[in-house]
């Protein structure tokens, strides 16, 4: 019987100290009812798909044409432009590129506007500003230009260039 009583007693034992841990742990008052937890649900979500451009990438294909004459005193080192004209519309971001070509190469000058940063957008027109740093070996030239862009391209930005129709003649007087 000794033995029954031992187990008996201890297995009280262990129902007391449950009972307390219980109570410790409990941080409602006694008698309240507990109060259900907030349940989590999970839902589908579609995945947000690009419904703009980043900015500086162009959507649109700028165009721009080349015309007329500009004529360079040497002597005075003045110009004069005879309706001569860069045009261009479809241009988005003022750091797309405008890349000039002299015809025949091999003459050291500069030809601006560069870039469109200081230039009206999406459309516009602008004289050229251009510099000879040394005495020009030719009496004619041609000038012709392309724009650089970035265009976004089956899920790529890819840079382009688009060639300027016409060009403009540069008479050394």
């Amino acid at each position: 019987m000794r033995f029954q009583n031992r187990i008996f007693f201890v297995i009280g034992a262990l129902a007391l100290v449950a009972v307390v841990v219980a109570a410790v742990r409990s941080t409602r008052p006694f008698g309240q009812a507990e109060t259900p937890l907030p349940t989590l649900s999970v839902t589908a979500s579609t995945v947000p798909t690009l419904t703009a451009f980043p900015e500086g990438i162009s959507t649109l294909v700028p165009k721009c044409t080349l015309e007329g004459t500009i004529e360079y005193f040497v002597s005075q080192g003045i110009f004069r432009h005879q309706n001569a004209f860069f045009r261009y519309e479809n241009v988005e971001d003022p750091h797309d590129f405008i890349f000039w070509y002299i015809s025949p190469e091999g003459e050291d000058v500069s030809i601006g506007p560069n870039r469109f940063s200081g230039l009206s957008l999406p459309k516009g027109q602008e004289t050229l500003t251009i510099g000879f740093p040394a005495p020009p070996q030719k009496k004619e030239y041609r000038l012709s230009a392309s724009i650089q862009y970035p265009y976004f391209i089956n899920g790529q930005v890819q840079v382009l260039t688009k060639a300027c129709t016409g060009s403009i003649r540069l008479v050394i007087r």
